[in-house]
């Protein structure tokens, strides 16, 4: 370096001049020249996936735990564990997906879009995925790989678990933060709510931030009166599927921004307010709802006058209930009297995303039977 030459000159006199000139290109040369980069690159990391799999399936033949593998790869390579782990899972995968793997092998898909088609691609659609993924880009297969995957109902339940919110003040005890981790069905309704609310408190040409808009609206939905000792005030979500999915045993439904199992979208269903959007087998839209309530106000009254506290057995909530259908709308059910009762957001939770089911009617009695089997009883009396 020259005296007196500022270093960060230096550097990029290197970086354009003595490493890379491309001042002569075209701008078309260049995007073809980024285009072949990219390929080199996708097989050069295909490369490395393989190099890994044959790693991890000599170390398996000598009787090394696939951890143990996992633990050496990474300390040997200085890749991290989670990547070693990553990639072995990536390549056993691709093992069963041969025409996926031979996309990714010369360079036609990158790392990113086959690491999203594994999650999801099984070996009967393994060719039709490898030609449409060639046009994928990483975000539109993590979008696709996140709807085909089916959310189990023990996902949903395990989900369901690790809601949280947390808080914590600041070192001078000035402002509290909090942090809340939420299913994305449940999120939808918060921040659903938090937006209608902060929408009613301001002007749209209101100077205030929208942040600090949103949190006047929390704090007066944490202040305000319940409008029944029932429900707090209502919020929409929109939930998107195709015909049938919601009947079916599993799948991947949007809801908002984000996805739900089909049991979180048959709870929601039960009593709420959303749009149900229904999409063909194309992906068009072929149905779209109107917001509306499940269960119409005037009827969802007469049943909490009816039930009064929750009807699991041994629960006497009155605050914080919803009204579940026990037979479900897609599965044939009406909204009638005789076909809903009142239980609370815990035990709503529970029959949908814990497993257990709910049979009978209010006149006849209901059964509550629990995932190994166990019944409970709530005994017949007047709708």
């Amino acid at each position: 370096m020259g005296k007196g030459e500022p270093h960060g000159l230096r550097t990029a006199h290197c970086w354009d001049v003595a490493m890379f000139n491309f001042d002569s290109w075209s701008t078309k040369a260049l995007v073809s020249h980024i285009g072949g980069l990219d390929r080199k690159i996708a097989r050069l990391e295909a490369e490395r996936v393989a190099a890994i799999g044959a790693l991890d399936k000599a170390r398996s033949n000598s009787g090394q735990e696939s951890a143990v593998s996992q633990d050496l790869l990474s300390r040997e390579t200085g890749i991290s564990r989670r990547r070693a782990k990553e990639m072995t899972d990536m390549s056993r995968a691709l093992g069963e997906l041969p025409q996926i793997a031979e996309a990714f092998s010369f360079g036609e898909i990158s790392l990113e879009v086959a690491r999203q088609l594994v999650k999801f691609a099984t070996p009967d659609r393994d060719g039709d995925l490898a030609n449409q993924a060639k046009d994928w880009s990483e975000d539109h297969a993590a979008s696709v790989a996140r709807k085909e995957r089916a959310i189990s109902a023990r996902e949903a339940r395990k989900s369901h678990e690790e809601r949280s919110v947390k808080w914590f003040y600041d070192e001078d005890r000035r402002h509290i933060n909090f942090r809340a981790v939420l299913p994305a069905a449940d999120g939808e309704l918060l921040a659903s709510a938090i937006a209608r609310r902060a929408k009613k408190l301001y002007d749209k040409n209101s100077p205030t931030p929208y942040a600090a808009r949103c949190a006047d609206a929390l704090m007066e939905m944490a202040s305000a009166e319940p409008e029944s000792k029932g429900a707090i005030g209502r919020a929409a979500v929109i939930l998107v599927a195709e015909v049938g999915e919601i009947s079916a045993a599993a799948g991947a439904i949007e809801v908002g921004d984000g996805f739900c199992s089909v049991d979180v979208a048959r709870r929601l269903m039960c009593d709420s307010t959303m749009q149900l959007v229904l999409r063909d087998s194309e992906g068009q839209i072929a149905a779209l709802g109107v917001n509306s309530r499940s269960v119409p106000e005037k009827l969802a009254r007469v049943v909490r006058a009816r039930d009064k506290t929750c009807q699991f057995p041994g629960c006497d909530k009155t605050r914080f209930t919803e009204i579940h259908h026990v037979i479900h709308v897609a599965d044939g059910g009406k909204t009638v009297l005789r076909n809903l009762a009142l239980i609370c957001f815990a035990h709503h939770h529970l029959i949908h995303e814990g497993g257990w089911r709910l049979e009978g009617s209010i006149p006849g009695g209901l059964r509550f039977i629990s995932p190994d089997g166990r019944v409970y009883e709530v005994g017949a009396r007047a709708a």
